[in-house]
């Protein structure tokens, strides 16, 4: 009974102790879930409810919460269900048949401070033990409806991003299970995200897994990217495909195709997208890792970015047409190198590609870099935008050596060329320098923890310069250019040596040696130039100088030394062979010298400021002003030395001059020269310097003798205020002009005493005394004047035509010469002076002296108000006294020039040779006294010649006397004369002295004929008119006719008052007679032939008895002509009849003389003419009928008695 009774005890308690299980089942499984999840967070957790049914093997867990920092949860699940296998769970294992999860969601923030909320959850994770894994296997689950939040408060604003629509389905995972497989599906901001997952095992771990990412929007990445990061990611969509292999025993494999379209990314400090492309593709492959180690087979980059680069003006716009980049074999850590290649081209045709071995860490690189055709012209932008030369245009290609590794830095060999290079000038339109082909190759180059040493750097070429800011421009050739620079270290180390050569196509070459210091930049060079080309210095004068090199070769060697915190010191010597220099824009040589040397020693450059010790020229040159030997200056020797130069100190250096003079001579200046002030003190010496060499320089083209001594001091200061002083004398002897034997002028002695000029305002001159100068003025019979061939240059016309370049100015032009300085001299002395003319024109030649010529001049001057006054006498032939006063402002605004003076008894036949070719007349007798005032003012002369001639007896002495005023000059000398026989004229004379038809001469003979003409032709105007020629004369006096009506012999009004104008002028001049010539004109022909017509019809009417004037026409115009039918009117059958009148020359005849004698019945019966005094024409002598013009009697006026 116990025994049964104790079991049913047991089964009862049993039972209870099994229902008490399952009724607590639920309320364990919460606890100990809660309990575990904050064990592993450490955040309190909730669990609203759960329901636990082992009899349907079915688990339902509702709400499970596990708090967050702020009021929402983590983590929330509302409802977990689970279907489960018992036994398994018995034996320590969990099955599942299915689990289903609805609805997840996990809610992470990120602080202001950039820190997750949840960094105290996974540190917990991380600090946890590791413990056995537990054996599970699920048939099946799903997660639906999951959700992803993640707040980030340290954006300003702050953003949220949401991974949404999770869902995730498992299916046959577990331990002992091989072929497991798991979707999940999410959308990631917008973009679909899926991952598939089969063959998935537990023990061993195994999984392949496809992973796929939809059209990711790159752009939130911006807000991620560092505040001062030079690039960052504004735009694109990212989509890709990995493939992966889980093995436990074989680590991660990976594959992956990836593709970013539109990408956009943007520069700090730019507005417009720096970056963009339209695709972006990358493949990997073989990717592995595995016990922490990575490797990749193949990872490989392709695309065709467009770059703008907004940091230049204009904005740059670089379009890649390919970019593709494969690496090979790379491993991290290391074990081998890896390969890379990479490829750039750009639409232009232009490549670089750089292949070679690659080590991720610790990073080196071996690379061999190329260049092919690269357009320099697109590094143009990224030069200095205010350099004064740009690059505008080539090609480069090359080849590159890149070594890298961490321990030894980078090592860089190779050359680059550059074809076609093309370097630009601001302000140029031709290429500055153009290379065909430059090469710079560069060897052993490193660089390592800052400090740079290169074994040999060389660029070699042939450069063409064109320098087209000078005028005119100058081009260089170089035939080889070479510049080498070696063992360079920086910023400390030995100094690297440097050699440069370089070679003139067109001749001359340069050799530089020395060596550098790139850290203290200390110099020492040597350079030696030979037969360099002077004259292509032309261009780079300054606009204004005068004069350019016209030829020289030079040859110099120049030492510079120079270092950081010292002058620039150098040292000089050369030589200028053939050297010459002439006019601006010409190439005659005004200075040439044979050889010029030169040297410099001890000049030092600092700070602006020059210092040299000694400066030294010496060479003998030739001073040429013109292409004839005869004007050229050649000096001995001259040598310039100057010591102890600064600039711009105020010391003053001290300099010599010393020439030695052609002929005989010596020129010395010795003084101080302040270069800084720009002012000198300095005494100049002439000595006994003979003039016959200067004949050239002196603007005359004879030759010239004497002696010059001068002694000056001079001071110049020419600064802003430009001045230069010279106090002194001046004085020469013995001077000649013209053949020694047969001299032109001489003058015994010239002193010039008180000289001070004072530049730029003028030269004052104390006093000038010239003593016993003669001179001989000759005409030859041409024309011309030796003495004015003398005095003009060489080379100049001597037929009055502009002259060429004088020898003034050698160094410019007339009108690039200064403004003539003042000139004053007080007083001016001419002593015992003498002159000769002879005039050759003539025949017998004409020869007229002036003896004891005396003149003074006082208060001459060049300025403008300056008035001098102006003394001369002397005896002109025998004993004709000269006397004349006057003044003279030669340099004023007008020109005036007043003199008054008197010639006395001076005898006309002394003139003879001059009336003789003048007015084919001579003098037989006659003493001429003129008073003359003449007054010049600018270019215009104005004068007066009060002349009276006594006693003046004339004769013709040609065959053309009457040519004064085209009469005859008989008659004009006879209406001139007084009763007592002498002529008193008052000539005035005017002119423009600047015209170049103005003479003195032609002037006098102008006044003259104007006089004449008044006293004689103005009476002849009254009765006709003067026929004058294009110059003026007069040809002839045409004496108007007397008119007549056409066919009459009657003398009407006008005629008869013309008749009375021709009597009043034979009136008052009773030695003229005059011709009367008829003249039968056209109008007189038909005239005479009407009257003719009308009285044969008067005839025919008194004879036929016809009743009136118009019958008879008609019946004379029937009888004349029977076959043609009479006109409507009487006029025009007159007319028919009057044509067909025969011309009458009777009655022409008998009307010419009716005219004859009715004109000089008026002229002598009206008129009160002597009849003998009318000429009358003979037979044949009068023009026959039928002349044009009026009707008329034409009258010509001839000499009688």
């Amino acid at each position: 009974m116990r025994r049964p009774r104790l079991w049913a005890a047991l089964g009862i308690a049993f039972l209870l102790i099994a229902a008490a299980v399952v009724v607590s089942l639920p309320v364990v499984f919460r606890w100990a879930t809660v309990r575990q999840i904050e064990g592993l967070t450490g955040r309190r957790t909730t669990v609203a409810n759960v329901d636990l049914n082992l009899f349907t093997r079915r688990l339902v867990v509702e709400d499970i919460r596990v708090a967050g920092r702020a009021a929402e949860p983590l983590l929330a699940v509302p409802r977990v269900e689970a279907r489960f296998r018992l036994a398994p769970l018995l034996a320590g294992r969990v099955h599942l048949d299915r689990v289903d999860v609805a609805e997840p969601a996990v809610r992470v923030a990120r602080l202001p401070d950039g820190s997750l909320g949840v960094e105290d959850v996974l540190e917990r994770i991380r600090a946890r033990p590791a413990g056995k894994p537990l054996a599970f296997v699920i048939e099946a689950g799903r997660l639906a409806g999951g959700r992803v939040v993640l707040d980030d408060a340290a954006l300003s604003p702050p953003r949220r991003w949401q991974a949404t629509g999770i869902t995730l389905d498992v299916a046959g995972v577990g331990v002992g299970r091989r072929a497991g497989t798991a979707t999940l599906r999410l959308d990631v901001v917008g973009a679909p995200v899926v991952v598939d997952v089969d063959r998935i095992a537990v023990r061993p771990a195994r999984a392949r897994a496809t992973v796929t990412v939809g059209a990711l929007d790159l752009s939130p990445i911006a807000l991620y990217t560092p505040a001062d990061a030079a690039v960052r990611p504004v735009g694109g969509r990212f989509s890709t495909e990995v493939r992966a292999e889980y093995d436990a025993d074989a680590g991660l494999l990976a594959a992956a195709d990836s593709t970013i379209r539109d990408l956009v990314m943007m520069r700090r400090g730019q507005a417009q997208p720096f970056v963009t492309t339209p695709a972006l593709t990358i493949a990997s492959r073989g990717v592995r890792y595995r016990d922490g180690a990575v490797t990749a087979e193949r990872i490989e980059a392709r695309g065709a970015p467009s770059v703008l680069d907004a940091s230049v003006t204009p904005a740059q716009r670089h379009d890649l047409a390919r970019v593709h980049l494969v690496a090979e074999h790379l491993s991290f850590p290391a074990r081998a190198p890896g390969q890379v290649a990479l490829t750039i081209a750009d639409p232009a045709g232009g490549t670089l590609e750089a292949r070679g071995g690659l080590t991720v860490y610790p990073v080196a690189a071996d690379l061999t870099v190329r260049i092919a055709n690269l357009d320099l012209a697109r590094a143009r932008p990224y030069l200095a935008s205010g350099a004064p030369i740009r690059l505008a245009g080539g090609v480069g290609s090359g080849t590159l050596h890149l070594r890298y590794a961490t321990p030894t830095g980078l090592g860089l060999s190779g050359d680059v060329t550059m074809e076609r290079l093309v370097i630009a000038r601001e302000g140029q339109r031709e290429p500055f320098i153009s290379h065909r082909r430059l090469r710079a190759a560069i060897a052993d180059l490193r660089l390592r923890r800052g400090a740079l040493t290169v074994g040999r750097a060389t660029v070699s070429g042939a450069p063409v310069i064109v320098d087209a800011r000078v005028s005119p421009p100058q081009r260089f050739d170089v035939a080889a250019l070479e510049l080498t620079v070696r063992d360079l270290a920086w910023p400390a180390g030995a100094p690297a040596r440097v050699e440069g050569r370089a070679r003139l196509a067109a001749g001359g070459a340069a050799v530089v040696e020395g060596t550098v210091a790139p850290g203290t930049l200390r110099t020492d060079l040597q350079a030696r130039f030979r037969d360099v080309d002077v004259v292509r210095l032309a261009g780079y004068l300054p606009p204004g100088a005068p004069v350019q090199p016209a030829g020289g070769v030079a040859r110099s060697d120049v030492r510079v030394r120079w270092a950081r915190g010292a002058p620039l010191r150098l040292d000089a010597t050369g030589v200028v062979r053939d050297a010459a220099v002439a006019r601006r824009g010409e190439e005659q040589p005004l200075v040439t010298v044979p050889a010029l040397e030169l040297g410099v020693s001890g000049l030092a450059v600092d700070a602006g400021a020059a210092t040299a010790e000694r400066i030294a020229l010496d060479g003998a040159p030739t001073l040429v002003v013109g292409g004839d030997s005869a004007r050229t200056l050649s000096l001995p020797g001259l040598s310039l030395v100057a010591r102890d130069v600064s600039w711009p100190g105020r010391d003053p250096a001290a300099v010599t001059l010393e020439a030695r003079l052609p002929g005989s001579g010596t020129l010395t200046a010795r003084g101080d020269v302040k270069l800084a002030d720009r002012a000198a003190d300095l005494t100049v010496t002439l000595t006994d310097a003979a003039v016959g060499p200067y004949a050239g320089l002196l603007g005359v083209a004879a030759p010239v003798d004497g002696r010059v001594r001068a002694t000056f001091r001079l001071a110049a200061d020419l600064d802003e205020a430009a001045r230069v002083e010279a106090t002194g004398r001046l004085a020469a002897r013995d001077l000649v002009l013209g053949p020694p034997a047969q001299p032109t002028a001489t003058i015994a002695h010239v002193e010039l005493g008180g000289i001070r000029g004072r530049w730029p305002h003028g030269l004052d001159i104390a006093q000038a005394v010239i003593t016993e100068p003669s001179l001989l003025v000759e005409r030859e019979k041409d024309g011309s004047f030796p003495l004015r061939a003398m005095l003009a240059p060489r080379g100049e016309p001597r037929d009055g035509a502009p002259a060429g370049d004088g020898p003034v100015s050698a160094l410019a032009r007339p009108e690039e010469a200064r403004e003539p300085l003042r000139l004053a001299i007080d007083e001016i002395r001419v002593v015992q002076g003498d002159a000769r003319f002879i005039d050759r024109t003539t025949t017998p030649f004409y020869s007229e002296e002036i003896t004891r010529l005396a003149v003074e001049v006082r208060g001459f001057g060049t300025a403008p108000d300056a008035v001098a006054s102006l003394s001369v006498q002397g005896i002109v032939g025998a004993d004709a006294a000269l006397d004349l006063d006057g003044e003279v402002r030669p340099f004023g605004e007008p020109f005036v020039l007043d003199v008054a003076g008197e010639l006395r008894d001076f005898s006309v036949p002394r003139t003879n040779p001059y009336l003789r070719r003048f007015l084919d007349w001579i003098a037989r007798r006659g003493e001429l006294t003129t008073r003359v005032r003449y007054r010049i003012e600018g270019r215009e002369l104005t004068g007066s010649n009060d002349i009276v001639v006594e006693r003046l007896d004339v004769a013709p002495a040609g065959r053309d006397p009457d040519r004064m005023v085209g009469l005859p000059l008989g008659l004009v000398v006879s209406l001139l004369k007084n009763p007592r026989g002498d002529i008193e004229l008052s000539l005035p004379v005017s002119g423009n002295l600047g015209s170049p038809q103005f003479s003195f001469g032609d002037a006098i003979r102008t006044a003259l004929r104007n006089v004449v003409s008044r006293l004689v032709m103005g009476p002849l105007q009254a009765i006709g008119r003067v026929v004058t020629g294009r110059r003026g004369e007069v040809e002839a006096v045409v004496v108007d006719p007397v008119v007549f009506a056409p066919g009459s012999a009657v003398v009407g009004p006008d005629a008869a008052k013309q008749v009375q104008r021709v009597g009043d002028l034979m009136r008052a001049s009773p030695f003229v007679g005059l011709t009367l010539t008829p003249v039968v004109t056209d109008e007189d022909m038909l005239a005479l032939k009407a009257q003719a017509v009308a009285s044969r019809v008067q005839r025919l009417q008194r004879e036929a008895r016809l009743p009136d004037f118009a019958s008879a026409v008609r019946t004379l115009f029937e009888t004349r002509f029977p076959d043609r039918t009479p006109p409507e009117t009487v006029d025009a059958m007159i007319v028919a009849l009057r044509d067909a009148e025969p011309v009458a020359e009777e009655a022409a005849r008998e009307l010419a003389s009716r005219r004859l004698l009715a004109t000089r019945r008026a002229l002598t019966e009206e008129a009160g003419i002597e009849a003998e005094r009318l000429r009358l024409p003979e037979a044949g002598e009068a023009p026959p009928p039928g002349a044009p013009g009026d009707p008329r009697i034409e009258f010509a006026l001839v000499p009688i008695g």
